[in-house]
């Protein structure tokens, strides 16, 4: 079965219980051998569920090449990452995986942000911001810093909401392109009830995707990764985002995998043009936990709501996170609100995120399996 015969739209979980489910279903009837890691610290989901990692690996025991293909980093994220998972597993991937190659699926790695609509995992940290050393001195941001106030002032009220996003805007203004993004994305460790909180040790989604990495890269000469998020870009638009230094062999890797549009910056939109001076991400992860083999990998982000509405929700998070109460009426439609921009349900957006994920995963399969 092709993605363009695929019913995207039933691929999505109405929750991440639903979409658990419906990943180990499909795992199973593919013969994938499946692993659980179950976050016996974060309690249980809203509903009495188990928070639990899933992983589904296809090709031999000891494969040279080991594709990872990654969902949930920022939990609520995972609605697409999932799917775009269970599209590749309905597309008939497993039967397209080259001699000695393995794919490795890593379904909702902070399982608490899924099942909680947050991007963080429990204790408001984000985990995209974890993989640091802690052993030494955390890195500092004072960028950061001279707009947590703004971050700090804002609740659920929609009028302070409006004043907190227009602050941000003059701030954009004021800051430069380069400033601004790594006050807004680079991460800090210095403000427990912050945006973008790295924390102060590494999580249990911290060390259980460590543990993946070095599992199942075990033996390999060369592995890959695809990290697939949302939010980022044009609706229903497929950015890349490469963290590889120009030029190197991994960056060459990667326009080999998935051409020019990998590495040149030509998806991203106008306000992310300038990166952030990313701290903790799952690139650092995966560049010391996956072994000694070459590393080639992506961020993959389907962009959804325009940026003051992206804006506007991790606001909300992160307020949900530090003084909200996650169980009354009026933070449940507050979570609805903020999961539906991170994963809108619209039909065509949600069959070109499958459509548009299956390939950029399928395309990795096979330069992987050139390499």
């Amino acid at each position: 079965m092709g993605s363009d015969t695929i019913d995207a739209v039933a691929l999505f979980g109405s929750c991440y219980a639903d979409a658990r489910h419906g990943f180990r279903a499909d795992a199973g009837d593919a013969a994938a051998d499946l692993q659980s890691h179950v976050n016996d610290e974060a309690g249980h989901g809203p509903t009495g569920e188990l928070l639990a990692t899933d992983v589904a690996r296809f090709g031999p025991p000891g494969a040279e090449r080991v594709l990872f293909v990654l969902s949930g980093v920022h939990g609520k994220e995972g609605y697409a990452g999932s799917a775009v998972q269970r599209g590749w597993l309905a597309a008939g991937g497993p039967d397209r995986i080259g001699r000695g190659c393995a794919v490795v699926l890593i379904h909702a790695i902070n399982p608490w942000g899924f099942a909680y609509g947050s991007r963080t995992t429990e204790g408001n940290v984000d985990l995209n911001r974890n993989f640091v050393d802690f052993s030494k001195p955390m890195p500092a941001n004072p960028d950061y810093d001279a707009l947590h106030p703004i971050f700090h002032t804002a609740d659920a009220d929609p009028i302070t909401l409006n004043r907190a996003i227009s602050a941000l805007e003059s701030a954009r203004a004021w800051m430069g392109p380069k400033a601004f993004s790594n006050a807004m994305s680079r991460g800090q460790y210095s403000h427990r009830d912050g945006m973008m909180y790295g924390g102060t040790s590494p999580t249990w989604s911290n060390r259980t995707l460590r543990a993946i990495f070095a599992e199942h890269a075990r033996g390999a000469r060369s592995a890959g990764l695809i990290d697939l998020h949302t939010g980022i870009g044009d609706y229903g638009a497929t950015v890349f985002i490469c963290l590889h230094a120009p030029n190197s062999p991994a960056w060459e890797r990667a326009r080999g995998w998935w051409g020019p549009r990998a590495i040149d910056g030509s998806t991203l939109p106008s306000e992310h043009k300038v990166l952030a001076d990313y701290a903790g991400t799952t690139f650092d992860a995966f560049a010391s936990s996956a072994g000694p083999c070459e590393k080639t990998a992506t961020v993959i982000e389907f962009g959804t709501l325009d940026r003051l509405s992206m804006r506007r929700a991790l606001l909300v998070d992160r307020w949900m996170n530090t003084t909200g109460d996650r169980s009354s009426p009026e933070a449940l439609a507050l979570m609805r609100e903020t999961v539906a921009a991170s994963a809108p349900a619209d039909p065509e957006w949600r069959t070109r995120v499958v459509a548009s994920g299956v390939t950029v995963v399928e395309e990795a399969v096979a330069g992987i399996a050139r390499d």
